[in-house]
């Protein structure tokens, strides 16, 4: 699988995989992939019997230290995870729902007042971008109390995404052994 996520065939892979073989499918000695939603919940589940692969490590930030999505010792993990429970409860953050409501107010009212279109008029709108926005002004307005203003200015207001999109292709020669 990992030559074909280099190649950009991951999801068609799986679905070959999934296709011929099931919902639930073996693709290496200790490796499964499936497309079935209620089968990952169940995979991904508390003291779920299925364990996590090596390729967890790649989601590490210091290739020496393990984080929430590394970790792949059960009982690490769910310590660390009962210590970082209550600020993923909303109750530090009475205002979260209503400052994610209001973020969505201002994509509505983005996408109703530039990109609705007519008989006479084609206003056509990349979701992806717009919800990268959505995301940008609700984490911000969430962290530092304002939005970054993303969803008002329909705009990459600071080069952000631009900049983390100019390090895909690095990325991608790194992970390929080429420099």
């Amino acid at each position: 699988m990992v030559k074909e996520s280099l190649n950009g065939r991951q999801p068609t892979a799986i679905k070959e995989v999934t296709d011929k073989y099931g919902s639930l499918a073996r693709i290496g000695p200790n490796e499964l992939v499936t497309d079935d939603p209620e089968v990952l919940r169940k995979m991904m589940g508390v003291r779920s019997a299925y364990t996590r692969g090596p390729w967890y490590d790649a989601m590490r930030f210091d290739p020496t230290k393990d984080n929430l999505f590394s970790m792949r010792d059960e009982v690490a993990h769910t310590k660390l995870r009962g210590k970082m429970t209550a600020g993923y409860s909303g109750k530090e953050n009475e205002s979260m729902e209503s400052t994610v409501e209001v973020q969505i107010a201002r994509l509505v009212d983005l996408i109703e007042s530039r990109y609705i279109s007519s008989d006479l008029v084609y206003n056509p709108m990349d979701f992806a971008q717009k919800g990268q926005y959505f995301t940008l002004d609700v984490i911000s307005a969430l962290a530092f109390g304002d939005p970054f203003g993303y969803l008002e200015e329909d705009d990459d207001v600071f080069n952000y995404i631009k900049i983390t999109s100019s390090f895909i292709p690095i990325i991608f020669k790194a992970l390929r052994g080429k420099s």
